[in-house]
């Protein structure tokens, strides 16, 4: 705790001793090198700059430097163009769209009340806490320290006559080869983080691998180890796109111990900011103006479970406030088909990130071009909470997959003159566009309907009727994959496949 104990820690010259020293401080940094997949196989470099992006945020947040915060969120930046949310495509103009949404100083003196009197983050210790939060959270992204990590806890249980059908299996190495499959998609209801946690809670482990874990206190460890194990992920709740279910830990949490929640709840607030820090370092790319009204309404909408509010209502009591924010009703009961067919555009409109009515209207005018049927499979399951209703499905990655659809379809003269309507029809842009959103849809519907058919013929425990599995779409992602559906118009073959805590299995084809 040397450098946070320091004075100067909060001057803006610590800025770049943190940013040089940080993996002697926090040396679990080192393992961000390799191959990821979990994030689609692709090098996981990256991870390390989004981490410092996020411990930096932290600072500039703890020093009061808002000028420091929002230095890369200017319109001279052309980065900043590539940030979190897709509002520039349907704005007046992309100047005044930046203009106005750079993080504004009330926001910033929001942020710093959130730190200091709600979660009550005043010391060394706790600053320490947070710090080796951020540096190792993402580190189950990283095959290699899976492979060794995650093998090390399973030799050493399985020495110790310990490994059984509910350990972790060990963990087989993985080759480029094996992600030439595009189309493969994993489907399980497990914890991600869960191999994280197999780490922090063995002693040799830990000490072996996550050194700056083991020097916290018990207490902070027992702190990180409840966050991490609601396995609750702030981007998919603002993106609308977890469950009611997946809420079950994160209530239990907040009813259970509030700081503790409000503690983790800041992290991914963090995290969040730092999510473009491979880009630059110099600011935060992502929490602007829009992200921060978000994350503030989300975290402002998760403080009613201390409340005892339940997982659904404090789902819906959040999407009725982005269907308010997007001019859009929702006040029809959600066993209605109007209802169903409110709240499942206003989900798409979160995957999407729009924030404007015109946006909305995109989505509207895409939803009219569905089919009957295809419109009953995804209002269907955008309306299914996993509570009392089944099992739901928590489409991870779709908002990076609609977007994508979305850019295509909101791009000008260029876009429709490369993927012309087959029936050669004079048809303007925005009506293209819709249609061109519309094949996005329609992908998500093929991904969902398969996942749906998985779990009615898979055998379940007979004490698990409800809960949620995720639907991992991170290799549809993929820039060909789009011109495929687009240009080619061609359906895109997929496998599903089946995670349980006995391994892989391939339960079905499509």
């Amino acid at each position: 705790l040397g450098l946070l104990r320091q004075s100067s820690f909060f001057s803006p010259s610590r800025e770049e001793q943190l940013t040089d020293s940080a993996s002697k401080y926090w040396p679990e940094l080192k393992y961000y090198v390799g191959w990821s997949t979990a994030l689609g196989g692709c090098v996981v470099e990256p991870e390390e700059r989004r981490a410092l992006a996020s411990m930096l945020a932290f600072h500039w947040i703890l020093a009061n430097k808002y000028e420091y915060f929002i230095r890369c969120q200017s319109n001279e930046n052309p980065l900043y163009s590539q940030g979190w949310g897709v509002t520039k495509y349907y704005t007046n103009s992309f100047e005044e769209q930046e203009s106005n949404n750079r993080l504004q100083p009330g926001q910033f003196n929001q942020l710093r009340k959130f730190v200091y009197e709600k979660v009550r983050v005043d010391n060394p210790a706790d600053i320490n806490l947070l710090m080796t939060l951020l540096a190792v959270t993402d580190l189950f992204k990283v095959d290699s320290f899976i492979l060794d990590a995650v093998g090390f806890v399973f030799d050493l249980e399985l020495e110790n006559g310990e490994a059984n059908c509910f350990s972790i299996s060990r963990p087989e190495g993985n080759s480029s080869d094996d992600l030439e499959n595009d189309s493969e998609l994993v489907f399980d209801n497990s914890n991600d983080r869960l191999v994280l946690l197999q780490v922090i809670t063995n002693q040799a482990a830990r000490k072996k691998y996550l050194p700056s874990v083991e020097r916290l206190l018990p207490a902070q460890r027992e702190m990180i180890l409840l966050g991490l194990g609601t396995g609750f992920i702030l981007g998919q709740f603002v993106q609308l796109e977890s469950v009611p279910a997946s809420l079950k830990r994160l209530r239990k949490l907040a009813m259970e111990d509030p700081r503790c929640c409000d503690l983790y709840l800041l992290h991914m607030l963090l995290d969040i900011a730092g999510a473009r820090g491979e880009v630059s370092l110099r600011g935060s790319l992502t929490l602007d103006k829009e992200t921060c009204e978000r994350l503030v309404q989300a975290i402002h909408t998760l403080d009613l479970f201390k409340q005892g509010f339940s997982e659904i209502e404090v789902y819906d009591r959040y999407v009725q406030e982005r269907g308010e924010s997007l001019e859009c009703k929702c006040t029809d009961p959600r066993s209605s088909k109007s209802g169903k067919i409110q709240r499942a555009q206003i989900r798409l409109c979160g995957m999407l990130r729009i924030e404007s009515f015109e946006g909305a209207q995109h989505v509207v005018e895409a939803w009219k071009l569905l089919s009957e049927s295809e419109q009953l499979v995804l209002s269907d399951e955008l309306n299914r909470t996993g509570i009392a209703d089944g099992w739901a499905m928590v489409p991870y990655h779709a908002p990076r997959l609609l977007k994508m659809f979305y850019v295509k379809a909101c791009e000008s003269g260029e876009c429709s003159r490369r993927y012309e309507l087959e029936d050669d029809s004079d048809t303007s842009t925005d009506e293209f566009s819709a249609n061109a959103l519309a094949m996005g849809f329609r992908l998500l519907i093929r991904v969902l309907k398969n996942a749906r058919a998985v779990v009615n013929t898979s055998t379940l425990p007979e004490q698990s009727e409800n809960g949620f599995y995720v639907v991992k779409l991170t290799n549809l992602t993929k820039r060909h994959v789009i011109d495929s559906v687009l240009h080619d118009r061609k359906f895109v073959n997929f496998t599903i496949h089946h995670k349980d805590k006995l391994g892989e299995i391939v339960l079905g084809h499509t």
